[in-house]
């Protein structure tokens, strides 16, 4: 079973901390839902995000499916 784990660079008030989740997701879909929770309820601006997956004992990262415009909203996955 493939888990995916969202990561994102965002900018808070004293500079980039990267952000994470401690449970993984199912589904990239579900990690669209990790990346608009941070930027709606947390309000973020998110300045990079990807996605790790990891499958069984094999972690490979998920490069290029998240882009992020200039004022930090995440417009494809």
């Amino acid at each position: 079973m493939k888990q995916y784990w969202p990561m994102a660079v965002a900018l808070e008030h004293d500079g980039p901390t990267l952000l994470f989740t401690y449970d993984s997701c199912l589904s990239v879909e579900a990690c669209e839902s990790v990346f608009k929770l941070w930027q709606d309820a947390h309000h973020y601006k998110l300045l990079v995000t990807w996605i790790d997956c990891i499958e069984g004992e094999y972690k490979t990262l998920i490069e290029h499916k998240c882009h992020v415009n200039a004022i930090g909203q995440v417009k494809k996955i």
